[in-house]
């Protein structure tokens, strides 16, 4: 009696309603317009039509009488007025076909005048086709109305929808990165071999799509190097499935969702400190809708869905070994332990020491982000090219770039290979916009200090007029804003290596403890400057606001600021550690492409030579697989 979506049976109510309809169009014939045989081959269904009238009008309200059970028991609550509304359309129909009932009742005893025949007839033909009517466009009507889901669920889902939109932000004062679904090239992974995962999967050769990982795994680690799209995967992934949710109708299947039948929620790297996966995500829940969500409703299956589909992003993140790798033990424990109503997605830089294999190997399937291939990365170009075309943005002065000027910078400047990271291409293309020239810089460091010096040097950064809390202070307030300014790359530079040390204290944190041991005193005339202070790091576009404050746009350009000061104060201890580590091995590489040209050993050697030098003796310096060591299939 009951169809897939939960409410009455489709089929029944059309089978029951031109049952209904038939014999009201014999009776009408039969009755009204002829009395001898009835056309349209109507004939042999005479002598049964009363009856099959009655057992359908009794359908019809049945069905009527199933959809207020569904609409009132498994839709969420309503408001007053809608629930009289409901009364209302309920009345209607019942009503009527009580009375083509009671009608019928009065013709088959002979009760009817003769006089009143054709009229009764009539009354029976109009009341019953309106009880059809009523009920089937109600049906139709509730079937295309959204999927029903608790208040607290449906803003979680509309919040994490609007949240992970906002991806995209590396932008200058001059103009924005197009929006990412307009240059969005469809990602794929691969599988980290060798693993118990891929040899279960080894008919599925070749690269995978997000949905086909998702759908090939119930746990799914994906590694990628900085830059090349975890974030973005994670994003995309959430904003799909969530809208996909949010605007399914009632009749939509769960496994036509982007991602299979699974309702998303991201939770931060901390797990907000939580000992069990539904308090993780009840907490989440908690502090993205200010709503209290319904008691265990993470502990089974989410209405309407199969499963739900925890998202992780930047395990790597976790700045502390210990804390990181207790993390990761208490998710290896939720996923050993997990019900077939949770699936994951989580993403991370390698790591060392195989701490990802306290994730556990045998029920996990390992992912490599893949970079753009070559036509991957031309379809970017081409798209932001395009985008340009067709939408102004006010403030770029030169003409805006094109696929060939794209494609013969980078390969000029031997940047082929690394225009291949999606972020590394976003910054390229935006370097080429501000710049007139053509010509790249020929490292990744290169670029990125190419790209930090236009942010910083705009002209509306270099203009920009003091918050209010400074004007309000005067001439004092004046020199502390000034001097803000032509220190904002130290300030920055020393954010993000305060940021980046074990302690791992907030941006706004690290701000504010570097100006107030460098600015002698200068702004403590200044009330209120600890609050002012983001609205100018956020002028840098370097750093930016999120829900737990301001953070760096991208954990590389922490990485690349923080490098400055940690190659002026080079340690020698401390930086192989750091380059013999995959998480703080980027690091690494800046602190290397920053170190003073000049500097020297006593051999007379660069100090960069020497260090590579050193760790090619070693033969430390390989690849790492990020876990306890690569798993095999017959382990």
């Amino acid at each position: 009696m009951r169809h897939r979506g939960g409410g009455p049976s489709g089929c029944l109510l059309a089978v029951s309603t031109a049952s209904v309809l038939l014999s009201a169009l014999a009776g009408l014939l039969g009755n009204v317009v002829t009395s001898g045989k009835l056309p349209f081959g109507l004939e042999p269904y005479r002598r049964w039509a009363p009856v099959a009238l009655v057992v359908g009008l009794v359908l019809v309200m049945v069905v009527a009488l199933l959809q207020l059970f569904v609409e009132r028991h498994e839709d969420a609550p309503e408001p007053e007025q809608e629930a009289g509304a409901r009364r209302t359309w309920l009345v209607a129909p019942v009503a009527s076909g009580c009375l083509a009932l009671l009608v019928l009742a009065l013709r088959a005893t002979k009760s009817v005048p003769s006089a009143l025949g054709t009229a009764s007839v009539l009354l029976v033909v109009v009341t019953s086709a309106g009880t059809c009517v009523i009920v089937s466009a109600r049906f139709l009507w509730w079937r295309r109305q959204p999927k029903p889901f608790p208040a607290v669920l449906r803003r979680l889902l509309d919040r994490q929808r609007a949240t992970a939109s906002l991806q995209h932000e590396y932008n200058y004062w001059d103009g924005t990165a197009p929006p990412l679904p307009d240059i969005y090239v469809e990602q794929r992974t691969e599988y980290l071999l060798p693993s118990p995962m891929a040899a279960r999967n080894k008919d599925r050769a070749g690269p995978l799509t997000l949905a086909q990982m998702l759908h090939a795994s119930r746990f799914s680690v994906v590694v990628a190097e900085p830059g090349v799209g975890k974030s973005t995967s994670v994003a995309r992934v959430l904003q799909e499935q969530s809208a996909w949710w949010l605007n399914a109708r009632r009749t939509a299947k769960p496994e036509d969702a982007p991602y299979g039948p699974s309702v998303p929620i991201a939770l931060p790297v901390n797990l907000h400190g939580c000992d069990s996966l539904p308090e993780a995500m009840a907490m989440e829940c908690k502090l993205l809708t200010g709503l209290e969500p319904p008691a265990r409703m993470f502990d089974a299956p989410p209405p309407g869905g199969r499963s739900w589909l925890i998202l992780l992003d930047g395990i790597d993140q976790i700045l502390l070994t210990q804390e990181r790798k207790g993390v990761l033990a208490r998710l290896g424990g939720w996923i050993e332990q997990a019900p077939t109503s949770y699936r994951f997605m989580i993403t991370t830089r390698p790591l060392l020491g195989g701490e990802l294999g306290r994730l556990g190997t045998d029920h996990v399937g390992w992912y490599v982000l893949q970079r753009f291939d070559e036509a991957g990365l031309r379809k970017f170009i081409t798209q932001w090219v395009a985008y340009r075309r067709d939408h102004h943005v006010s403030g770029i002065e030169a003409a805006p770039i094109t696929v060939e000027r794209f494609m013969a910078s980078v390969s000029s400047a031997s940047l082929s290979s690394l225009a291949r990271t999606p972020l590394i291409a976003t910054i390229t293309a935006l370097v080429l916009e501000w710049s007139h020239e053509t010509d790249l810089p020929a490292s990744r460091a290169g670029l990125y200090e190419r790209y930090v010096q236009q942010l910083l040097t705009s002209r509306e950064l270099q203009t920009m007029p003091p918050s209010p809390e400074f004007s309000a202070a005067g001439a004092v307030g004046g020199r502390a804003w000034n001097w803000l300014r032509d220190n904002i790359r130290a300030l920055l530079e020393g954010v993000a290596d305060r940021h980046l040390s074990p302690t791992s204290p907030s941006v706004t944190k690290c701000a504010i403890a570097w100006i107030k041991e460098r600015s002698g005193g200068l702004l403590d005339a200044v009330p209120g400057w600890e609050t002012a202070l983001s609205r100018l790091l956020t002028a840098t576009s370097l750093i930016v606001p999120s829900s737990d404050g301001l953070r760096f746009v991208h954990p590389s350009f922490a990485e690349y600021l923080a490098a400055g000061p940690r190659a002026e104060a080079f340690d020698l201890d401390t930086w192989l550690a750091d380059a013999l580590s995959p998480d703080s091995r980027n690091l690494a590489l800046f602190i290397l492409a920053r170190l003073p040209q000049t500097a020297a050993r006593p051999s007379g050697h660069r100090l960069a030579d020497t260090l590579v030098e050193m760790l090619l003796e070693r033969g430390r310096w390989r690849p790492a697989w990020p876990g306890r060591s690569p798993p095999t299939a017959s382990r």
